[in-house]
């Protein structure tokens, strides 16, 4: 049975995204008292709250913060484009062609949510800016959501035909900085994004257009924000020689890589200050380069491990051909002794056969002398008998 939302789930979730709303459960239930006088349990508030996130009404922001905080998640932005398209208005969300409609839908799979890098991430990064197009200019009240201050914009400064308005905003524990630029005399309004470093997986990447998509992930999220008062900021792209690269903090490979570009795009930078391996990401395939980056350590204890069982393997496979070419010699040597003796016993038989032969022969001979016709026999006379 699909869940949802009753009447008392609606006030709970009107706490979490009204304009002056709020961001954790506690203070969840003091707004419904003084703004609805609705009175509601904290147990009963927390049963609430986990329904939202688990239908993604409600959206938990990472971190350890007590109590949890959390902000309007992608069910709660796609109502609201229903319901401007239902009154034939503009929605205050700001989505064009297949751009996401809400807050970069973290966890993405590959993607998560720190300070610093952790072990095993490369640290995906713009060298360049993003420009998104404003349809609409909104106010620079300082940035909140709920009760949570999240950005800020700064003091306004002219530049020659323009005027300034920079601001910087905490989204996914990175600083993400951006400019507001209208033109004094043609009016242009110019949206600029610098969306900081995002922390991912190369191995979970196989295509650089992932990567793009990663990126306008993270500018539609502020202008999501930014929605919130007022601003409509569409169509998030990559400025003019704007290059993706994905450094890895404290590689190794530090050592032996040049230091600055390179023709191959490999290199070695310190302007962080502390090493890193850096990698541009130009096409597809660099995405499998910087995986072998990442993984570099485990590669080369999985190709020793494979040498040392190809080593053993061949020792094997010496001592087992050395016990074969021992046992061939004994073959020979057997089948050598064989032949002698077979060539003995036919030289005894010829022997035996001969001395047959001539036996035979010797025998023949003494037979032919004793038979004898008595005719041959001289006639002799008895004497005394006459």
């Amino acid at each position: 049975m699909s869940l949802r939302l009753t009447e008392k789930d609606r006030k709970v979730l009107e706490a979490f995204t009204a304009k002056n709303g709020v961001s954790n459960v506690p203070m969840a239930g003091i707004w419904l008292e003084e703004n609805r006088k609705f009175s509601i349990s904290r147990r009963s508030l927390y049963n609430i709250v986990s329904k939202l996130v688990k239908m993604q009404y409600l959206r938990k922001l990472p971190g350890d913060v007590s109590p949890a905080t959390y902000e309007p998640g992608v069910m709660c932005y796609k109502e609201k484009k229903k319901g401007c398209a239902k009154n034939g208005a503009k929605s205050t969300v700001v989505a064009t062609g297949d751009t996401p409609l809400y807050p970069a839908p973290y966890p993405l799979d590959g993607v998560v949510v720190a300070k610093e890098c952790p072990d095993g991430y490369g640290a995906l990064h713009l060298n360049g800016s993003m420009s998104l197009n404003v349809v609409k200019e909104g106010t620079l009240d300082d940035i909140r959501i709920g009760n949570l201050d999240v950005g800020r914009w700064k003091p306004e400064h002219g530049t020659p035909g323009a005027v300034n308005h920079g601001g910087e905003i905490d989204i996914d524990g990175q600083i993400i900085t951006f400019n507001f630029r209208k033109g004094t005399n043609t009016g242009n309004l110019t949206f600029t994004l610098w969306p900081a470093r995002i922390f991912i997986d190369p191995a979970k990447f196989q295509t650089r257009d992932q990567l793009v998509d990663v990126f306008r992930r993270r500018a539609m999220k502020v202008s999501s924000i930014l929605a919130r008062y007022g601003w409509m900021l569409t169509d998030p792209k990559f400025d003019s020689n704007s290059k993706i690269e994905l450094a890895f903090p404290d590689s190794p490979l530090v050592t032996i890589l040049p230091n600055g570009h390179s023709d191959t795009g490999f290199y070695a930078d310190g302007s962080k200050g502390h090493p890193e391996a850096e990698l541009v990401i130009n096409e597809d395939r660099d995405l499998k380069r910087a995986d072998i980056v990442n993984n570099f350590d485990r590669y080369i204890l999985e190709a020793k491990a494979d040498a040392s069982e190809a080593k053993t393997s061949c020792s094997d496979a010496h001592r087992r051909i050395d016990s074969l070419l021992v046992l061939v010699d004994r073959i020979i040597e057997v089948q050598d002794r064989t032949s002698d003796a077979i060539l003995r016993n036919s030289e005894n038989i010829a022997n035996l056969v001969k001395a047959d032969s001539e036996l035979t022969a010797l025998i023949l001979s003494q037979q032919t002398r004793s038979v004898y016709s008595p005719a041959d026999v001289p006639g002799r006379k008895l004497e005394g008998y006459q």
